[in-house]
Parts: C-alpha cells; structure tokens; sequence
C-alpha cells in the first residue's frame, strides 16, 4: 500500500549505514507476492552459503500465519 520508494526494501539500505559505523551494507530483496515462508527458507538456503555476511534480516508477511494446504 505504499510507493516502491517507501518500502521497507527500499527505506533499509538507507538507513542502515548511519547505524552500521561506516560498515558495508547490502539489501537485496527476493520478495514475490503472495509466497511464503517456506519459500523464504528455499531461498535462504540457497543463497545464503554464498553470501559472506556477518547478518542476515529475514521478513516475512501476516500472509505466513495462514495455514496453507499443499
């Protein structure tokens, strides 16, 4: 419900370096509408052993508190 600049995506990169002591700050996004967090966990185990970083923020929606059927 916001513009893409005012996205959390959009907003951390930002915002992060004042907070990070001049530290290098990377944001990516692999959002897809209407996944989960199962989905989430896919793509973290696939990206993260090849990503070297000292922290990883994982978001996810209220849609994962749904129950889904498969």
């Amino acid at each position: 419900g916001v513009n893409q600049d005012e996205s959390f995506s959009a907003l951390l990169p930002q915002r992060l370096p004042v907070m990070s002591d001049g530290r290098k700050v990377e944001v990516v996004n692999f959002a897809i509408p209407g996944d989960s967090s199962a989905y989430g966990r896919l793509v973290f185990d696939r990206f993260a052993p090849r990503i070297q970083a000292d922290l990883f923020i994982l978001g996810f929606g209220a849609n994962d508190a749904k129950m889904v059927l498969t």
